[in-house]
């Protein structure tokens, strides 16, 4: 028996689901209540044909959650069917999860009657109670469910007569809300509004961050505005549709897309939208979302919000932080701290408070700006401020501005023209690494995720800064020109003269943008330029479409060159002088068929030729590139050899060779990369790796090997990460652990059969990668900080020796997935099971969480084939919540252990993630606080049989939510985006 799929998974299939006890209703109002639905077309789910007995049907509990509304009608035996009671609960569950309307019809019976389960109720749960006297929970959750359903506005047949007329008013009601519903497809739209710098985009951040677990898929699309400026829609567009579809090659306007995404419950923020039509050019009409789809739009303008369809309920104005929450925000920047500080400080801060408005951007920054400074610089910056009241954010940046120095303002107005979004090593490395950072610490830009960010009104405040400029500074004359940057979307045809360039010798910044691809070239001649570009520091333009750069180009200066798909096939010929050329970038130009000679590039950090599938040769360095840090190849089909002279560079720490099947040696001084973190050589042949990767490979090759993988005689100590995915390894060394700071061990899809026992030796290990590992027959203890092992699919995996050390010493989240791994003994896996959890509720982990104070403790997830629950879950159910025992919650209590079957029907198979929503609640004085949600979650996968998904965890209360919880009661239940059979808790 399957539990709902929730209306997340499950497409919507009926308007209204009945629910009612067939003896009583059947042939008389139920019967004619459905006839009026189906005469006004609402799509009705009746169960007027199944044959019920003990338990619901998968295929009913589909119906429920595939409903939009519920309605249950309560007549005087409908307590007496355990049916009906699973089903309420079933209906209950989808009401507080997904919103679901539930209406209920007091037929013939007393709301009272339901609520306080007297009369025929009590009678019904009389017998019960007899049959049912050792599942006092089950019929603790169905009272509850009634009296829950009973305070529910609804109808009551004594009210309103004759039975037509209450018919009437129940179908008149139901059109009301489906129409309601209809209006906005069901999609929770929400807007929020408010000037630049207020904090929309954060409190987005925020919410976003919160609640995306509970939908199939979420997307954050940040900076529409500035995209669509761009004209990047069409990519911003590819990569929301590839995240809630995971297709990389679809088309909005079909048909069939349309319904594909009608199937899901998605999340989406359009954060700073200025029109309508950039959502739509999106994502298309917002109808086409899945029922309980929630959007989320930040704007400037409110009229936009209007016409996106919201009236004024769900736009949401953001106003500024009040004057505590200021004070606060204010003192984490220009104290770092948030504690008490002097008085004299205290009056200069409530100063700062008074002009800034509760503004959050001008907080941040004039705290970054005030951090550190004397009494008297704090009274002229607020003097600025008194002097423009009105214009707050710009004086105060421009007092930023004013503090720094003359090379940081040029760094600060290159990001502000050129840069914006760029990553930041690369802006770091055309202007200086300390500068991103003082810019980072003045609060004038950000960085996430590598990438260089700056708000909207910073930017405008350095165009102006440039706008104002005198003319001989400002650079227009083409003489002092520092920088080009064109957008090929905005552009019209252009025929370069030869010489157009020939005045602009000051040219620091040459970038062609073309990120919609669907725009043919529009510049040409480039490639006949007569101008040696002598003064250039970056040249960025992808998609280039010219076989090489100008004849006379002179990389003399050249720092940063990126050109990404491109039709080049040389760059230039002979040596150049590339003294200050620091990066290469020339991925997926697949027509280029070597590189040339850079032995003057002796600060050559980064050489990126990924993708270059023509590329036969890297021409060798006569010198030694000693500043290599970053060499990718990936995928250089064409390349058959890597040259000597590469490979001497002592910093050298990514190497990336995977798919370079041509090659046909490999220098033998690779052994002595002794800063190597990171190797990549996905699906190298035996042969390839051979001659440099002794102890590594089969035994019969062990006379041509010359060890230089074998960690006891190379130099590659600071290995981090390892990737020998499909190398057909039929062996691993014995002196593996010699490798002692790798984190990061991929080996899917080898076919040794064993793991070396000393792995257990790696202590910083956290990532052990055996996936598809076919002839793999045991696992030896493994080491104590494994954060993620990955063995699924290897099906002779049977022995899994001392395993129970993994898991009693970690103190944070763990994956452990043996999905597939159907020759597993059901033995050594109970025991596991058992021996973990004791261990895990051992006096170490309450010594640990009395020192730690709740801090850092266990939680993880595991994933094997059953169908069933250990016998030692205290609690089970087939349901999808349950309450949990009053008085759980006491200075006994370590945490929480869950188990969940996960059912695979006939003619399905989960491919994709296995995701299941974890929620705890405990009862407050008159509701449910969530104290824990979490978000379980395992794949990619693609299982056939039934799987058991285990989770543990340590962390459920903070130490205030614990303080409240004591001796209260509590409900866990879960969100099933798969079909659940049944789950357990431990406690």
């Amino acid at each position: 028996m399957a539990s709902s799929s929730s209306s997340s998974s499950s497409q919507v299939k009926y308007d209204v689901f009945l629910s009612f006890r067939g003896e009583d209703t059947r042939d008389n109002f139920t019967s004619h209540l459905n006839a009026a639905l189906c005469r006004r077309k609402i799509v009705t789910f009746i169960d007027d044909q199944l044959v019920r007995g003990d338990g619901i049907s998968p295929s009913l509990l589909n119906a429920i959650s595939g409903s939009k509304i519920s309605i249950i009608i309560f007549s005087k035996g409908y307590a007496s069917s355990t049916w009906c009671l699973q089903e309420l609960v079933e209906i209950l569950n989808c009401k507080r999860m997904y919103g679901q309307i539930v209406i209920p019809v007091f037929y013939h019976v007393d709301p009272s009657v339901v609520r306080k389960q007297s009369g025929t109720y009590g009678d019904a749960f009389g017998q019960h109670e007899v049959k049912y006297m050792e599942e006092k929970e089950m019929l603790q959750r169905w009272r509850n469910a009634l009296t829950e359903a009973a305070n529910l506005s609804g109808f009551d047949s004594n009210s309103i007569r004759p039975e037509s007329k209450l018919i009437e008013t129940i179908i008149e009601y139901i059109l009301e809300r489906l129409n309601d519903m209809s209006s906005s497809n069901n999609k929770n739209l929400v807007g929020l509004w408010g000037m630049g710098g207020i904090g929309k985009t954060t409190l987005a951040i925020a919410v976003f961050n919160e609640i995306s677990s509970q939908f199939e898929a979420s997307y954050f699309i940040p900076n529409i505005r500035e995209a669509s400026n761009k004209h990047q829609l069409h990519h911003l567009q590819k990569e929301l549709l590839f995240a809630i579809l995971e297709d990389a090659h679809i088309d909005i306007r079909l048909t069939f897309v349309k319904e594909r995404l009608g199937r899901k419950r998605v999340l989406i923020v359009f954060d700073d939208v200025t029109n309508l039509k950039q959502v739509r050019e999106l994502i298309g009409d917002l109808e086409n979302l899945g029922y309980g789809s929630r959007i989320i739009i930040t704007t400037r303008d409110k009229q936009v919000l209007k016409n996106c369809g919201l009236n004024d309920s769900p736009i949401y104005e953001v106003e500024g932080l009040g004057s505590d929450e200021s004070l606060q925000l204010f003192k984490q920047h220009a104290f770092r701290q948030n504690h008490p500080i002097d008085e004299v400080y205290l009056k200069l801060s409530e100063r700062v408070i008074s002009y800034t408005k509760g503004l959050p951007l001008a907080l941040e920054i004039l705290g970054c700006f005030l951090l550190g400074r004397e009494k008297y610089e704090w009274e002229s910056a607020l003097d600025e401020l008194k002097k423009s009241p009105n214009e707050v954010i710009q004086t105060l940046l421009k007092i930023s501005y004013d503090g720094l120095s003359d090379k940081e303002k040029t760094l600060f107005l290159d990001i502000a023209c050129f840069f914006k979004g760029w990553d930041k090593y690369l802006v770091g490395t055309l202007g200086s690494h300390i500068g991103v950072c003082v810019l980072v610490d003045k609060a004038l830009i950000t960085i996430s995720h590598n990438t260089i960010g700056m708000h909207d009104s910073i930017q405008e405040m350095g165009w102006e800064i440039i706008r104002q400029e005198p003319i001989n500074k400002l650079g227009q004359r083409t003489d002092k020109l520092r920088g080009m940057l064109f957008n090929m979307v905005e552009m019209r045809e252009i025929h370069l003269n030869p010489h157009t360039f020939s005045e602009m010798a000051n040219l620091r910044f040459l970038i062609v943008n073309n990120f919609d691809l669907r725009h043919d070239n529009k510049v040409h001649g480039f490639d006949n330029i007569e101008f040696d570009f002598s003064e250039l520091r970056c040249l960025c333009w992808d998609h280039s479409p010219f076989p090489s750069l100008p004849l006379k180009f002179d990389p003399d200066n050249l720092v940063v060159l990126k050109m990404k798909n491109n039709n080049l096939e040389q760059l230039w010929t002979g040596i150049k002088n590339l003294a200050h050329l620091k990066y290469i970038d020339l991925s997926y130009s697949k027509h280029l068929l070597k590189v040339p000679d850079l032995s003057k590039a002796q600060n050559l950090e980064c050489l990126i030729l990924e993708g270059c599938t023509s590329l036969f040769e890297i021409t060798t360095p006569s010198q030694n590139l000693n500043k290599l840090v970053n060499l990718n190849l990936r995928n250089c089909k064409s390349l058959t050899s890597l040259p000597n002279g590469i490979c001497k560079s002592k910093l050298l720490k990514y190497l990336r060779i995977s798919g370079c099947s041509k090659l046909e040696r490999l220098p033998e001084d690779l052994r002595n990369l002794e800063s190597l973190e990171v190797l990549e050589a996905i699906g190298l042949s035996v042969r390839e790796l051979s001659s440099i990767m002794s102890g590594w490979l089969v035994r019969e090759l062990s006379s041509v090997m010359s060890g230089w993988l074998s960690p006891g005689q190379s130099g590659l100590w600071f290995l981090r990460r390892l990737n020998l995915n499909h190398c057909s390894l039929t062996e691993l060394p014995n002196d593996i652990d010699k490798l002692s700071l790798l984190e990061d061990l991929e080996l899917e899809g080898n076919n040794f059969q064993s793991i070396p026992s000393n792995i257990m030796n790696l202590s910083k290990l956290q990532i052990l990668n055996i996936r598809f590992c076919n002839r793999l027959q045991s696992l030896p203890k493994l080491p104590r900080n494994i954060e993620e092992l990955r063995a699924d699919g290897c099906k002779l995996l049977k022995a899994l020796s001392g395993f129970t050390n993994l898991i009693i010493q970690r103190h944070s989240g763990r994956t452990l997935n043996f999905s597939n791994c159907v020759s597993l003994y059901w033995n050594t896996l109970k025991k596991i099971l058992n021996d973990s959890m004791l261990d895990m509720f051992s006096d170490t982990f309450c010594l640990f969480k009395h020192e730690n104070k709740g801090a850092g403790k266990p939680q993880g997830v595991m994933c094997f084939p059953g169908s069933d629950i250990p016998e030692w879950f205290n609690i089970q159910s087939s349901g999808s919540s349950i309450k949990l025992p009053q008085g759980l919650f006491n200075k006994k209590f370590l945490g929480l252990v869950f188990c969940v079957i996960v059912e695979v029907e006939d003619n399905y198979n989960l491919d994709n993630f296995l995701n299941v929503v974890y929620e705890l609640q405990v009862k407050g004085v008159d509701v449910y606080i969530t104290c824990d949600k979490k978000l379980l979650s395992l794949g990619p996968m693609y299982i056939k049989s039934d799987h058991v998904l285990l989770g543990y965890n340590c962390n459920s209360l903070d130490n205030e939510l614990f303080e409240l919880s004591c001796d209260k009661e509590a409900i866990i239940s879960f969100n099933p985006k798969n079909n659940l059979e049944k789950f357990g808790v431990g406690i």
